[in-house]
């Protein structure tokens, strides 16, 4: 069951990268005259923003965590995003790495996925949205989260799971 779940999120996330659905249905070629065309190889894309660091806080796996983070912009609604976190709980750490990818569904809001790679460095019980014991070593982690840009702030919640329930707070510089 979990394999299915891991291999549904990559899809959305293949799928949400690539532009969905809607960015099919809003091109439009119009036919350019050969003495004007540009050769495609001389395409290069220019995003309308610039890559930016994020140093954030989070919660997650029963841990509070600081963490560094950088994201890329892809298109003018879709980012992508690699960070990384060292979480430090009650007599245990976790170190984490992700990959994720969100997309804009509001004037402030947004919504994403995210992959990553989560050690635990001993057996935990009882971690927020997560039954039973979380066992030490390496997990693979698939999430999701909604959040909000407040100006260089961003806030977000979601669910991880290896991390059960997450919280960050990631501020831009």
């Amino acid at each position: 069951m979990k394999r299915v779940f891991i291999w549904v999120c990559l899809g959305i996330l293949v799928f949400c990268l690539a532009g969905g659905v809607g960015a099919a249905a809003k091109v439009q070629k119009t036919p350019v005259p050969a003495s004007k065309a540009v050769p495609e190889s001389s395409i290069i894309f220019k995003p309308e923003r610039l890559g930016e660091y994020r140093l954030f806080t989070a919660y997650g796996g029963g841990a509070v965590a600081v963490g560094l983070g950088y994201l890329f912009p892809v298109e003018r609604d879709y980012d992508v995003i690699l960070d990384a976190a060292y979480y430090l709980g009650n007599q245990y750490s976790i170190l984490t790495a992700k990959l994720a990818a969100d997309v804009k569904i509001g004037q402030d809001l947004y919504t994403g996925l995210s992959l990553g790679w989560v050690s635990y460095s001993q057996t935990i019980a009882d971690i927020p949205g997560l039954s039973g014991n979380t066992a030490s070593g390496s997990h693979i982690d698939a999430g999701i989260f909604l959040g909000k840009e407040i100006r260089e702030w961003r806030v977000q919640a979601g669910y991880g799971t290896a991390m059960g329930l997450t919280g960050e707070l990631s501020y831009k510089f």
